[in-house]
């Protein structure tokens, strides 16, 4: 992939980033109740391997959009890194010190409730919690833990170590041949081997770009993600079967149960020797093939047989979706905070309901100053190293 390499400049259209914004959206919406469960004694809607799905249509998504920044807008390697390094640290920084915050104030308003819905660790961690976290090195080899209970930044370490693997493979030359396989080699095979998930978004927007120019372009890609869901309906007990088998971050938290007379293979395929394969599961491949197809023929055909959505629509979505990042990092010390105060889980859904609805609304609020911050950030980052960096 050379790093000159500029595609024919055109944006996407009004349509597909709405219809990337809602899924984007969405996927957060749904860890975010699929993490309510715990605070709600009824039946969890959703079961608990929709958040793995989620985090995967992140990835996609995630690789799509970088693909699509980089070779029609950001023309050197200074405003990649600029960019990248302001809107993550713009709302990593902020939520880090929010999670401290909201459970600490759990902790000290209901203690009993609060050690019932916390993960189980000391205070004397948080420091190197916070450090490895805030330096994205948490998880290397399957080592490593996320800021206080806030599990959902795991995924963070994943998304910018594939953040500085593209870099390199899009700006460098020689270099990349040496640092690519040294990068992957440093993080383990956990982070390296969903790489490929992260790539498959890149892939989505070659196979985009290349057709969005052929008038065919959208059956084939309506037809492909037909057949891709029809061949899913109709395998979908052996494929079940086969994910839920081969979830291995899911078993992991299971290891210590497994008795010595366990198979050896067995216990290392699902970490209860290895702990290196950390949150690697095939479900992200079956997941992120899928949903490749599906939003492709999605985008085609919104581009080419549906009107624009009106503008003030799309404004109103796209306000509510640049909230996605900060309701997927603050949802679970909120929920923790506010439960706390509640003085337990909540009886019912529908209790359940109003705490995700304040988070969102919160995320929302907090999403703006937080744009406020990345903007300082990445005008601060240009004028020291914009201009020395090519």
């Amino acid at each position: 992939m050379p790093g000159q390499k500029i595609v024919e400049r055109h944006s996407l259209g009004r349509n597909t980033s709405v219809l990337l914004d809602v899924v984007r959206f969405f996927a957060a919406a749904v860890v975010a109740t699929t993490h309510l469960s715990t605070f709600v004694r009824s039946k969890p809607l959703l079961p608990g391997e929709s958040a793995n799905a989620a985090v995967c249509i992140f990835f996609v998504l995630s690789g799509f959009v970088i693909r699509f920044v980089t070779v029609t807008r950001e023309t050197n390697a200074a405003e990649y890194w600029i960019d990248r390094a302001s809107r993550i640290y713009s709302v990593v920084a902020p939520t880090l010190a929010l999670t401290v915050l909201f459970e600490g104030a759990a902790l000290l308003f209901n203690p009993a409730v609060y050690h019932g819905f916390a993960q189980p660790y000391l205070w004397t961690q948080v420091p190197g919690q916070l450090l490895t976290n805030v330096t994205f090195t948490s998880g290397y080899w399957g080592y490593g833990a996320s800021p206080l209970s806030n599990l959902p930044f795991w995924s963070l370490t994943y998304e910018c170590v594939y953040y500085v693997l593209y870099g390199l493979m899009h700006y460098t030359t020689r270099l990349r041949w040496f640092l690519v396989p040294a990068i992957l080699l440093l993080v383990g095979p956990s982070i390296a081997l969903l790489f490929l998930v992260w790539w498959m978004g890149v892939l989505l927007f070659e196979a985009y770009s290349l057709l969005h120019k052929n008038r065919k372009g959208p059956g084939i890609a309506a037809l492909a993600a037909f057949a891709g869901v029809c061949l899913s309906a109709l395998l979908r007990k052996q494929i079940f079967g086969l994910l839920h088998g081969t979830d291995v971050g899911w078993r992991r938290a299971q290891a210590t149960r497994f008795a010595s007379s366990t198979p050896l293979g067995y216990r290392l395929f699902h970490g209860a020797t290895v702990p290196w394969i950390d949150r690697l599961s095939i479900s992200f491949f079956f997941t992120g093939t899928l949903f490749c197809l599906v939003l492709l023929a999605l985008i085609l055909v919104l581009e080419s047989f549906f009107p624009a959505i009106p503008r003030s629509a799309a404004g109103a979505i796209r306000t509510v979706a640049d909230s996605t990042f900060t309701l997927y990092l603050l949802h679970v010390p909120f929920f923790i905070l506010a439960f706390s105060i509640a003085g337990g889980p909540a009886r019912t859904w529908s209790g359940g309901s109003i705490a995700f609805v304040a988070v969102v609304l919160l995320s929302v609020v907090f999403a703006i100053q937080f744009d406020h911050l990345k903007l300082w950030m990445r005008n601060r980052l240009r004028r020291r190293i914009g201009p020395a960096v090519n």
